[in-house]
């Protein structure tokens, strides 16, 4: 009932919309966004009304109402911004007002509060707390909150309150209100949290509050304050930083190592070091200081410090340094041990402002404790940690290029450190952080400063770069360079090389046993090229391989899918080599590449599809018709298999069979294929991979049918004119209907690879066409037609028909318009070699020269810019069999979020109609299904004249179809609206009449019009109130009416 209530609401609403209430034309961008991003904005909105006419929130559901809609747009909201002053404004109005009135020491102020807070949050998730707190009241407001609130902080039970206060207004907070705070017992209270840690949950998220709120507030706090109650937060945050609190939890480490380097930064005063380098300016006016003058500077300040003269550094010696700086630096020190990242990053950023504040002296102990940590007893956190602060150290120009010596040593061995634990390595972290650091010097110092620094370090980044173990690619290359240097020395690489390599294969590091499985498979597939015969002996132990793998059971753990990648390529190359098998390994080897098949790694299902591409031909030929059909059977069942990744696999499975495998039970299987490229009846069966194998599966498995030759008993028998006739009717359809497979989840518009993958198909599927329709016209089809009846004759000729190019181009086009830019390129390059395809000529392309004209044979053309493709695709809406096409593309382009994409669609498509007239709308049908909504159109037009002309205010106005006199006149000749004896006066009406004169001779003028096209306006009204009624009850039919773009095509008849 209640749904039903706000169906009635919002189609009610938008009929008064639709009556002129409201004008889009001529209203803010902010308030159309208002009306058609946000559909729910009406409920919202009477949501958000009950609660300020109630200055509270009566009803908890209407919380958890707001709280459900905003969440639908968590990863766009950018749609909600218009909307966060209308609805935090006076939500922080009724706390600010009612804080006032009941005091910050009642019960009843944390009910008003607490729902309204969840609404706030609920915005904070989704638009995040930057753009949500602009909205919050004044500081002045605040600033009273604030004080009624500490002076609460003694009542009973009010904590929790305090806590939230402290989670909302941070952001806000005015200075002043820094030492109220700190004058009461704010700091008894987080003097309590931090030293009474419990293991209660909800105390440790309070603990978690209290000290990113100290944080916070030592960011930004007056220094004269704060200094006061250093000593009591310092004791605290050194204890508890040293708890099992503290150990079990990174999150509470991160924010008191934030909260201790705060504390320093209070501590000390705040200076600049002049001592520091005045490295690479980051503005373009700096850019015209000469390097020279830099430098210049540079080394006076850095010869200054060496010498024993009284020199500004050395004066700086007598700065006073409070006795807590230094156990603060340790602190730091430690944080960089962290076993956390998070941790670690937050010390050496704290290592970095605490420096900046120190004397060259001071400063360069700090170095000498960072560089501590590279010591060969410390671990790998303590090497991240390091590098991470040398990192922070020169981005800020506090590592001067006199120390540089001390410190690229160790960089140099960061970037090699590798550490042996067990059956795996550790370090990878470290030397991606000593990569940062090498960029950090490029970043910060100038050229000539790092010249020898370079020639040192650029051997190690090069080595680094090209071998690291940790890239599984580098061992591929590995194998494939090995194998080009068999041709030079083959016999020792069958007797030495696999007698090495063969042992590896089951060696517990993962990296050696990966390698050798891809050396072994590639020696052997080289030795077999090179006319090497291996010996028996050799072959046999080359077969075991495998099977020695699984028997060990090296698919498990961390390498698991390695291996499973290794194990097909290595399947893969034996195939290729002929290595002798035995019938139990055979068997062996296609379970492991059926079990590959169904891994849900798209990686290994692909090595397994090349795999088995060999392997069947090689091993699985010569069995008994049976075995063939059992492999057949098994991949035909397994495309309706629940598990998705069985589905995947084996379509592609079936695509790489060979001939002798499809063409028994050709009909079933293409049959099976074309089915399981369809969405699925299912929601929770749907899989956009799957569908896109299904395709390549099915337009593979056609390709090898079609070639197996053109003598074939096949191809010249029935079955072959049978499957010509089933992929130019039923395959292609289904190729047809896979280009409206625009189907969306969490990944964005996974419909994309189904529609890329139908239109590589129907290239592909449009040449067996082709070519078979090329040999029955030079062939006259002699031998079909003798035992063909005539309607079997027209079949034969209508293997590829002027409708079926129609419909293949139309489609492609359709995609050449859209709004990714991926599927825009390949539809325009797939649409290319048709066009232009020498070796097969593709016949029956409806105006083929305009299309050759708009989608040159050139090379290098960038389809996939929008400026350069829109404008030359939208000249085909002059083309009537493929404007309806332009324009079903351009709905999807125009209506989408990406602004330059938008704006490029949009112009493109306003400078085509500028030179043309709207008689386009009707003469080239580009407007389809308009009988129902004649009088709706009809009635937007004559009421476009009535407007009085203004400048559009974005691009949400509509284009200005009134133009010229005979546009107007073919309009109404077109459209067939006015009777031929009325034609004339109507005609002298439109063409005469001053539209931009006065507005009632004009409004006089229209109903003129109205009546000569049998137009009355009650009629027109009529209408256009059931045509809105209409809109609103489709767009509540369902939860997203976007939730696809085939729904966003539907609903603009297209």
């Amino acid at each position: 009932m209640e749904e039903k209530m706000e169906m009635e609401e919002s189609s009610s609403s938008l009929s008064t919309l639709r009556e002129g209430e409201e004008d889009d034309e001529h209203d803010s961008k902010e308030r159309v966004l208002q009306r058609y991003f946000l559909q729910e904005w009406k409920l919202v909105k009477s949501l958000l009304d009950g609660i300020v006419s109630a200055r509270r929130v009566s009803d908890f559901s209407a919380v958890h109402k707001i709280r459900s809609i905003m969440d639908k747009y968590q990863e766009q909201g950018q749609l909600i911004e218009p909307y966060l002053e209308s609805i935090v404004s006076p939500l922080m109005d009724i706390v600010r007002s009612r804080t006032m009135e009941l005091g910050a020491t009642s019960d009843e102020i944390l009910e008003v509060i607490k729902p309204i807070s969840i609404i706030i949050y609920s915005l904070v998730t989704v638009c995040g707390y930057k753009s949500v707190i602009k909205f919050f009241p004044i500081r002045s407001y605040a600033y009273h909150i604030w004080i009624a609130a500490v002076k609460a902080l003694n009542t009973p039970g009010y904590v929790e309150g305090i806590y939230q206060v402290i989670d909302i207004q941070t952001g806000c907070l005015n200075l002043r209100a820094f030492g109220c705070l700190l004058s009461f017992s704010f700091i008894d209270w987080t003097h309590k949290i931090l030293s009474s840690a419990e293991d209660n949950i909800i105390d440790h998220f309070r603990l978690l509050g209290a000290v990113e709120a100290l944080a916070a507030i030592f960011k930004s706090g007056s220094t004269s304050v704060l200094l006061n109650v250093v000593p009591v937060l310092w004791n605290d945050a050194s204890v508890l930083m040293k708890s099992r609190t503290a150990a079990r939890s990174s999150l509470l480490r991160k924010y008191l190592v934030k909260l201790t380097q705060r504390i320093a930064l209070t501590c000390l005063p705040h200076r600049s070091a002049t001592w520091r380098y005045m490295g690479r300016s980051k503005t373009l006016e700096s850019l015209h200081v000469t390097r020279e003058c830099n430098q210049l500077n540079d080394s006076v300040n850095i010869n200054s410090c060496g010498d024993s003269e009284e020199t500004s550094c050395f004066e700086e010696e007598d700065m006073d340094v409070p006795d807590i700086i230094e156990d603060i630096i340790e602190l730091l020190l430690s944080g960089l041990r962290d076993t956390d990242t998070v941790v670690r990053w937050s010390a050496a950023k704290g290592i970095g402002r605490v420096t900046s504040r120190l004397t060259y002296s001071l400063s360069d102990e700090v170095l000498s404790s960072v560089l501590e940590l590279f010591s060969p007893g410390e671990g790998d956190g303590s090497w991240h940690g390091g590098c991470l602060a040398l990192a922070e150290l020169a981005r800020r120009g506090l590592l001067l290029p006199i120390s540089l010596p001390k410190v690229v040593p160790v960089i140099i061995k960061a970037l090699h450190y590798d550490i042996r634990r067990g059956p795996h390595s550790v370090g990878s972290h470290v030397r991606d952080a000593a990569a940062y650091v090498c960029w950090a010097f490029g970043r910060a110092y100038y050229y000539g400063d790092m010249k020898n620094v370079l020639e040192q370090m650029a051997p190690h980044l090069l080595t680094v770069a090209c071998y690291d173990r940790e890239d599984k690619g580098l061992r591929e290359l590995a194998a494939t360079a090995l194998s080009s240097l068999v041709k030079f020395e083959p016999e020792y690489f069958a007797n030495v090389i696999l007698e090495k390599l063969v042992p590896c294969t089951l060696s517990s590091d993962l990296c050696m046993r990966h390698g050798a499985t891809l050396a072994i498979g590639e020696v052997v597939l080289a030795l077999r090229r090179h006319n090497y015969v291996i010996s028996t002996d050799k072959q046999k132990v080359t077969a075991g391989v495998v099977p020695a793998i699984e028997k060990a059971r090296l698919y498990r753990g961390k390498g698991g899918e390695i291996m499973r990648s290794a194990v097909s390529r290595f399947i893969e190359c034996i195939s290729q080599a002929q290595v002798s098998l035995t019938e139990k390994i055979k068997r062996s080897l296609l379970d492991t590449l059926n079990e590959n098949l169904k891994h849900p790694n798209c990686h290994i299902q692909n090595a397994a599809v090349e795999a088995l591409r060999h392997y069947v031909p090689a091993y699985l030929l010569s069995t008994e018709n049976k075995g063939a059909t059992d492999i057949v059977s098994r991949y035909l069942e397994q495309l309706t298999d629940p598990n998705v990744a069985a589905r995947r696999g084996s379509a592609l499975a079936l695509g790489v069979l060979p001939f002798e495998f499809l063409a028994k039970e050709w009909k079933s299987l293409l049959i099976k294929l074309c089915s399981s490229c369809e969405i699925e009846d299912n929601p929770e069966d749907r899989d956009a991979e799957a569908r896109k194998n299904a395709i390549k599966g099915l337009v593979s498995v056609c390709e090898t049918l079609t070639e197996a030759g053109e003598s074939s008993a096949f191809l010249c028998g029935e079955d072959g004119h049978a499957l010509f006739l089933f992929i130019r009717t039923e395959v292609m359809s289904s190729l047809f209907k896979a280009l409206d497979d625009y189907s969306t989840d969490n990944r964005g518009d996974v419909g994309s690879w189904v529609r890329e993958a139908a239109m590589d198909g129907l290239e592909r599927c449009t040449y067996i066409l082709c070519k078979r329709y090329s040999i029955n016209q030079e062939q006259g089809s002699d031998l079909e037609l003798k035992r063909s009846d005539n309607s079997n004759s027209d079949q034969i000729s209508s293997y590829f028909d002027a409708d079926l190019a129609n419909n293949l181009v139309g489609g492609i086009v359709k995609q050449a318009v859209e709004k990714m830019d991926k599927i825009r390129e390949s539809a325009a390059r797939i649409l290319q070699r048709i066009l232009h395809n020498k070796a097969t000529f593709v016949p029956h392309i409806p105006h083929r020269e305009i299309l050759e004209q708009i989608v040159p044979d050139e090379v290098d053309l960038k389809w996939g810019e929008p400026t350069f493709s829109y404008p030359r695709f939208v000249e085909l809406l002059q083309v009537t069999c493929y404007s309806k096409y332009v324009v079903s593309g351009l709905v999807i382009s125009i209506g989408g979020l990406q602004d330059s994409l938008r704006k490029a669609s949009l112009s493109a498509l306003l400078d085509y109609l500028q030179s043309t007239t709207i008689e386009i709308l009707f003469s080239r049908k580009i407007l389809l299904n308009m009988e129902v909504q004649t009088p709706v159109f009809c009635a937007g037009v004559l009421d476009s004249l009535s407007i009085e002309p203004c400048q559009p205010k974005g691009i949400l106005s509509p284009p200005d179809f009134s133009g010229t006199p005979i546009s107007q006149d073919e309009a109404l000749k077109n459209g067939d609206l006015i009777d031929e004896d009325k034609l004339n006066e109507a005609t002298e009406i439109i063409t005469e009449t001053c539209w931009e004169a006065d507005i009632e001779e004009a409004k006089k003028r229209r109903l003129q019009l109205c009546e000569m096209a049998n137009l009355g306006t009650a009629q027109i009204s009529k209408a256009t109130e059931k045509e809105s009624k209409k809109v609103v009850e489709k767009r509540l039919e369902s939860a997203d009416e976007n939730a696809s773009y085939s729904s966003l095509v539907g609903s603009a008849g297209f």
